[in-house]
């Protein structure tokens, strides 16, 4: 569980490092059997891979993440928040 938490986190912080300019926070919690991990940047746009994790066309150099963070976690997606979006995850403990 713990080496899908990391990949996940990491897959969701590479995203935000690529769109949301290096301004970010981790958001880590336990709750309800979960391990619920979200980054949350100051953009508004909720990319449509971040709920339907789509794979990219072959020869795509980037795209890939949020498949990666589909199959391994229990549930994902991306929320609108005040002041921007979170995309997160979470996988059972």
């Amino acid at each position: 569980m713990v080496a899908d938490v990391e990949l996940c986190l990491s897959e969701l912080a590479a995203n935000a490092v690529q769109h949301s300019d290096l301004r970010f926070e981790i958001r880590l919690r336990v709750k309800d059997g979960y391990v619920h991990v979200a980054v949350v940047d100051d953009d508004m746009f909720v990319d449509p891979y971040a709920t339907t994790a789509a794979i990219p066309a072959a020869g795509e150099a980037s795209g890939r993440g949020l498949a990666i963070v589909a199959a391994v976690s229990d549930r994902h997606g991306a929320t609108l928040i005040s002041g921007g979006k979170a995309v997160w995850c979470a996988i059972s403990i």
